[in-house]
């Protein structure tokens, strides 16, 4: 799986830095607030800290390949 597409809209964004406090890997930039891809580990918690709701994320792509790959029951397996 592709990392998920996070979006960052700086109009919304009221600088409060709780992105950059609480990323895990501190994959923020606590000057520009943009996510380091290389760093990201797409645990989203940015997301969830943003009371602005300047952060947001697309997850078609999951939700497209879950749905494809796990919609339907397998048979159980015995070893």
């Amino acid at each position: 799986m592709k990392p998920v597409e996070k979006h960052f809209i700086r109009e919304s964004c009221t600088n409060c830095q709780a992105c950059v406090q609480k990323c895990p890997v501190n994959a923020i930039s606590r000057e520009t607030l943009e996510i380091s891809p290389e760093k990201c580990m797409s645990c989203m918690r940015c997301v969830k800290v943003c009371k602005a709701n300047a952060r947001e994320f697309d997850a078609s792509q999951v939700r497209q390949y879950l749905e494809s790959n796990y919609s339907v029951p397998r048979e159980i397996e015995y070893f």
